[in-house]
């Protein structure tokens, strides 16, 4: 009695409105829950007496689930019976009891090894299901507590044959619940109905693939649901589109039936439901969005939509749904602060050539719910465009022509129209929201359909939308979400104009005015966003705006926040990268000297406790240095703060015993590294510390991480590719402890499961294995590496990706020309696929390209004879030819390339033909 009275106070001091005090009751428990003898079980019986007060029970409830980790831990069995006594609370009346109850039973499960440790939880739970009343919902919200924990748990480990079937037909209950409401008691039966979908959805991974669960007949019985979508709680409504959306994303075989002849109406009811969601305003924006995301996913696959969908007799059913759809999707993206006449006379007369339409509406205190489901509108609304582009581009164009209207300047014509300016104040511009709703819509439906439409398009259309959006970013008078949605539109209807001079002056010049002159983060980035992909098309003409862009550049690195950090990154490394190795002015390369003093100064300023915030200039930093050092050898002096950066970085997401904290920031620091390894060269060994990195390389070997082995891997191969005179003394330097280095073992062991191994991992150990056999680094890779690695790319190459294809040719002629281990074999596999090899090569890098050609004349030369004897000559010669064509040779290269075009020509003479003849039959002119 004196512990069970000492706990009610110390109960109800946590429900003391100090923090404080709640703290300190909260330490207690924790500290003492497995210390003191039958605590556990005296806040058990105090959770069951209904005598006592809900609030009471409750936190006797919260204070056992905080805790259970220990009481599993010290004395599971305890748990366990802890857990058996509270599961008839499950079925409680009161919903607070109810669910502090269904959260206990959750986290045991959680803290439990396995689920066969209760081996009568999923029985208890079937039972309740079939009851009757509360224990129905309180079963199911259990299993949904549980999913959203660990929706792996209750599957078991897939080994015993009874836990798949106690789990199958777990889900079989739920699933028999899965229909129209019952009409005596349906805001009961719509809420059991909203936990069954939303716990299935959470256990979608486990059952999906489950082969004892019938799929068709959940689809099936969730259509039943649809067919009166409007007339179910906003919750189900829900629930039902995040369900179809698992369907229409993992398992879009299933509504293939949907779009079959002898089934016109199914799908188009599905998207006519979807749409009525879209466009009920009374839905929150979260509901909205969840519809939209279904129709988004329903495009993602094409062939549901493109063959299945236009079939005939259906066709025409589905499109007008889709016509629908569309139009409701262009008021979600479209929307007002209030209901202004003016937005409602554009929409209805819409309406009259599309469909019903509904106008989303939001006030400002849901502003950031309503942009979200603007995007999730506009991405279902492209891909609905790229799925049909001749049935519904022309509507979302004319849609978006006439919302521009209202954000037009003053002298810019549309089908004779002048439209009126925007508000000069932005604080005043109550529309900036349909405003930038319209040029969206407008930037939509240029990313969404292609050349040959977009040529169609009148030439006076084309060019008052440029000079309309133009003069929009050229001024800081314009609200700054227009000014940015106005970029992004820009950069979408420039496809096609990138070699147009002055269509690229025009972007630049104006692009960077609004970006130096506005104090909006949301319009520095557009700006920056904009030149960046308008230097992706048009690389040759970005060398004269160097100086002006640099100057940009170090403008935003010291003055703009991190928020504009990540596209501002992007443009440098875009505009670097493209310009690098033509800059020869001297005031360009004063500016390129700047920016990176800049970005020096921005990391060094930065507090980050992880490194997110500066990722982006290092990343910048690395990608340009090596486009840039030639032209300006200065930046060199930066590099050996960027190894260390990379380097803390990379340690600041390590714990003490080197497990991952953060895996994204850690690949992205490494690959920094890897690019930086590659701008440093034969200067590698005086600015980095060499065994450093290796050490680095191999605690990240150790991670067990798959994704930063390979990345770490690709780390030495850039150390072994581009310092080759410091390659040896490495892979002394890597042995010297007299064990074998984490990386051999992590090669060793991609090579014997290359069947098995994540694409990126096979593409890292296939170019280490071509680094390490082609700079001879011996000891780096035991002497049973070339064999493994012949059988390993032999595998590989039975079902290749392109990834992979590229570095497992390197590799297998690595093997070949630098070991003496299956030759025969290895010549065997490289001819078989030299085809697909070389058709990769011609269209990849650089890079590849020499390092191919160079080992392919060094193969040829030592077994000529064995290789020539395994191709056609119009076809496989033929693709040599075209591969010296297609790559940028230094001066021995292109040496060692003209004594192979001559042995080339002596064998195809030996076969009879003749070489100028024959050279042009194929296309080959320039050999002749």
């Amino acid at each position: 009695m004196e512990l069970r009275n000492q706990v009610l106070e110390l109960i109800k001091n946590a429900q003391s409105p100090d923090p404080s005090v709640q703290r300190g009751v909260y330490s207690q428990f924790h500290d003492h829950i497995v210390q003191v003898p039958n605590l556990p079980d005296c806040l058990l019986s105090i959770l069951c007496e209904e005598s006592l007060d809900r609030p009471t029970r409750q936190m006797a409830g919260i204070l056992l689930k905080n805790n259970f980790s220990q009481i599993v831990e010290k004395a599971p069995q305890t748990a366990v019976r802890i857990g058996e006594q509270t599961l008839p609370l499950i079925g409680d009346s009161d919903n607070s009891i109810r669910h502090v109850a269904c959260s206990i039973v959750s986290r045991l499960v959680r803290e439990l090894p396995t689920i066969d440790t209760w081996g009568s939880l999923i029985p208890t739970i079937r039972q309740m299901i079939g009851s009757e009343g509360y224990h129905v919902i309180g079963a199911l919200e259990t299993v949904l507590y549980i999913a959203e924990d660990d929706p792996w748990k209750l599957p078991g480990n897939g080994e015993s044959p009874s836990d798949s079937a106690s789990f199958s037909d777990l889900i079989s209950d739920m699933v028999s619940l899965v229909g129209p409401p019952a009409p005596g008691n349906s805001d009961f039966s719509m809420a059991c109905l909203t936990v069954t979908l939303r716990a299935i959805s959470e256990l979608w991974g486990s059952l999906s693939s489950h082969p004892r669960i019938n799929l068709p007949d959940l689809l099936a019985r969730v259509l039943s649901l649809v067919q009166n979508i409007l007339n179910l709680s906003e919750e189900l409504v829900r629930a039902v589109a995040d369900l179809l959306t698992m369907f229409a994303d993992h398992k879009a075989s299933l509504l293939f039936p949907l779009a079959r002849p002898d089934t016109p109406n199914a799908l188009p009811s599905l998207v006519h439901a979807m749409s009525a969601v879209i466009a009920h305003t009374d839905f929150s924006e979260g509901t909205r969005r969840a519809a939209c995301t279904f129709l988004d996913g329903l495009t993602l696959d094409k062939n549901i939509t493109v063959t299945n969908a236009m079939a005939d007799p259906g066709r025409g059913n589905v499109l007008e749904a889709v016509q629908g759809a569309a139009f409701n999707l262009c008021g979600a993206v479209v929307y007002s602060a209030d209901d202004r006449a003016d937005i409602q006379m554009v929409l209805a007369r819409e309406q009259q050539s599309v469909g019903k339409v509904g106008v989303v509406y939001v006030s400002e205190e849901t502003e950031d719910a309503a942009v979200i489901l603007r995007k999730t509108a506009a991405e279902a609304l492209e891909g609905l465009v790229r799925a049909w582009p001749s049935e519904l581009g022309g509507a979302v164009y004319d849609i978006a022509k006439r919302f521009m209207r209202a954000t037009w300047s003053n002298g810019v014509h549309l089908d004779g129209i002048t439209p009126p300016s925007l508000l000069a104040d932005v604080d005043q511009d109550e529309l900036w929201a349909v405003h930038e709703g319209g040029i969206l819509l407008m930037g939509l439906f240029f990313r969404s359909i292609d050349n040959r439409m977009a040529r169609g398009l009148p030439a006076d259309e084309l060019d008052g939308l440029f000079a309309a959006l133009t003069a929009m970013i050229g001024g800081t008078e314009h609200h700054p979400h227009v000014q940015s949605v106005a970029c992004w539109t820009l950069g979408a209807i420039s496809t096609g104009r990138h070699r147009d001079a002055a269509f690229v002056n025009t972007i630049i010049e104006t692009a960077t005015t609004m970006a130096m002159a506005s104090k909006y983060a949301k319009a520095q980035r557009g700006a920056v966003s904009l030149i960046s992909v308008v230097t992706d098309t048009a690389k040759e003409l970005m060398t004269p705006y160097v100086p002006q862009l640099c100057a940009l550049f170090a403008h935003g690195l010291q003055h703009w926040g991190n928020y504009a950090l990540p596209p501002l990154s992007d443009a440098m490394s875009n505009v670097f990268e493209a310009t690098g190795r033509r800059i020869t002015t001297q005031e360009a390369k004063d500016g390129v000297s700047a920016v990176f003093a800049a970005i020096g100064r921005r990391i060094s300023e930065t507090v980050s406790e992880d490194g997110t915030e500066i990722i982006p200039l290092v990343e910048t930093m690395a990608v340009s240095a090596p486009a840039l050092i030639a032209a300006v050898p200065g930046i060199a002096s930066s590099l050996p703060g960027l190894f260390g950066v990379c380097m803390q970085i990379v340690g600041k997401n390590l714990t003490p015993d080197g497990v991952p904290t953060n895996v994204s920031v850690i690949r992205d620091a490494v690959n920094s590294l890897t690019s930086a390894i590659e701008a440093a060269g034969a200067g590698l060994p005086d600015m980095a510390d060499i065994d450093a990195v290796v050490g680095l390389v191999d605690t990240l070997c150790l991670s067990g991480y798959s994704v930063l082995q390979a990345d770490a891997l690709m780390v030495l191969s850039a150390v072994f590719e581009f310092c080759p005179a410091h390659a040896e003394t490495t892979a002394r330097s890597a042995f010297a402890s007299g064990k074998t280095p984490a990386f051999v073992s992590t090669v060793v062991q991609g090579l014997k499961d290359s069947y098995e191994m994540p694409l990126d991992m096979l593409v890292s150990v296939t170019y280490f294995v071509f680094i390490a056999f082609s700079r001879n680094l011996t000891g780096v890779l035991p002497p049973e590496a070339p064999d493994a690695a012949v059988t390993a790319i032999e595998e590989i190459l039975r079902d290749p990706t392109p990834d992979v294809l590229v570095n497992a040719g390197l590799a297998l002629l690595a093997v070949v020309a630098f070991t003496a281990t299956r030759t025969e074999d290895a010549l065997t596999v490289f001819a078989t696929n030299f085809a697909d090899i070389t058709s990769e090569v011609i269209h990849g890098t650089a890079s590849d390209q020499r390092h191919y050609l160079g080992l392919l004349m060094h193969v040829f030369s030592a077994h000529s004879k064995t290789l020539l004897s395994m191709y056609d000559v119009t076809d496989n010669i033929q693709m040599v030819l075209q591969l010296i064509q297609a790559t940028d040779m230094d001066a021995e290269l292109s040496a060692q390339a003209g004594g192979f075009v001559q042995f080339i020509r002596g064998f195809v003479e030996s076969t009879g033909r003749r070489w100028d003849v024959w050279t042009r039959t194929v296309g080959l002119d320039g050999f002749a």
